[in-house]
Parts: C-alpha cells; sequence; structure tokens
C-alpha cells in the first residue's frame, strides 16, 4: 500500500492510465464511424453499434465513479482528513487548485453521486449543484448522460489537481 503521498501519486497516476486505457475502444468506435461504410460487417453494423452503445454508456460511469474515488482518496491523503465529504475536501484546495479545476472537481462529485446513489436520474439537489456551475440543463427526473469528451476531462482534471496538491 502506498505509504507517502509520493507514492500515492504514483498510483493514482496509474489508475488514471488504466481508466484512459478503458475508454480506448470507444474512442476507436469514433474513428470507425466517421469512415465511410466498407460493407464489411454486412448486416451485423446495426447490432454491433447498440451494443457498443449501450457498453459505453456504463463503462463511462464507471470510469467517473473510479476517478472520482481516486481523487478523494488522494485528497485524504494530501489533507490528512480521512472522515471528510468529498466536498469538504475539494473546498480545503480551492487555493491551490483555482477556480476551474475546483468546478470540475465538484462536477465530477456530484454526477458521481448522481450514477451511485440515484442510478443516473437527476434529483432536485443535484439539479440545483450542477446549474450552480452552469454544468447541465438537465430537469428533475431526466437521466444524466456522459460522454467521452466529458470523462477525458475528468481524467486531465485529476491528473492535474494531484499535481497542484501535495
Amino acid at each position: 500500500m502506498a505509504s507517502n503521498i509520493y507514492d500515492q501519486r504514483v498510483v493514482v497516476e496509474n489508475n488514471l492510465r488504466i481508466a484512459r486505457k478503458a475508454l480506448l475502444v470507444f474512442k476507436a468506435q469514433e474513428d470507425l464511424d466517421r469512415l465511410p461504410s466498407l460493407g464489411l460487417l454486412g448486416g451485423l453494423g446495426g447490432p454491433i453499434k447498440a451494443k457498443l452503445s449501450e457498453a459505453k454508456e456504463s463503462v463511462l460511469s464507471i470510469v467517473l465513479t473510479f476517478i472520482t474515488f481516486c481523487l478523494e482518496h488522494y485528497l485524504r491523503k494530501a489533507t490528512g482528513d480521512n472522515e471528510g465529504r468529498l466536498e469538504d475536501l475539494i473546498d480545503m484546495c480551492k487555493d491551490k487548485i483555482g477556480e476551474k479545476l475546483w468546478r470540475d472537481a465538484h462536477e465530477m462529485r456530484v454526477k458521481r453521486d448522481v450514477i451511485i446513489h440515484n442510478a443516473g436520474i437527476i434529483d432536485a439537489e443535484a439539479k440545483k449543484e450542477l446549474r450552480v456551475m452552469r454544468s447541465t440543463t438537465l430537469d428533475e427526473g431526466e437521466k444524466l448522460s456522459l460522454t467521452l469528451k466529458d470523462v477525458e476531462r475528468y481524467i486531465n482534471t485529476v491528473n492535474q489537481i494531484i499535481k497542484l496538491v501535495p
């Protein structure tokens, strides 16, 4: 187990590499979607695309949850606060990480909470927090939708934060 903050930074960086690799199949899918139809799959293209799309939604949720956990674990080690809420840990680091990363970290936290506690459905509290961050136009009762671009941005957010918070 990583014993000091440097070791913990290395662990988080490795976990972020794993998260990026989990997204590779969907980046490849997007590249293939931009190519003209080659007819290689015959009639299989539709069902394969549907399965990939369904898998993508799940994997993006899992990766967001995973990297948010990595951020929380890192901030606990960095701040020495093993009992505080992630919201408070992020707030404690605002001066070090700046407004943009602070907002992105809170956005990740709220979306993670929506996935874990509400099966991906926006509730009143999440709607309020996300609107304050100007992060979504979703209404209460709507399903949270993540994009590959969103999750890649969150991975970069965690990577930047662990470099700024010693």
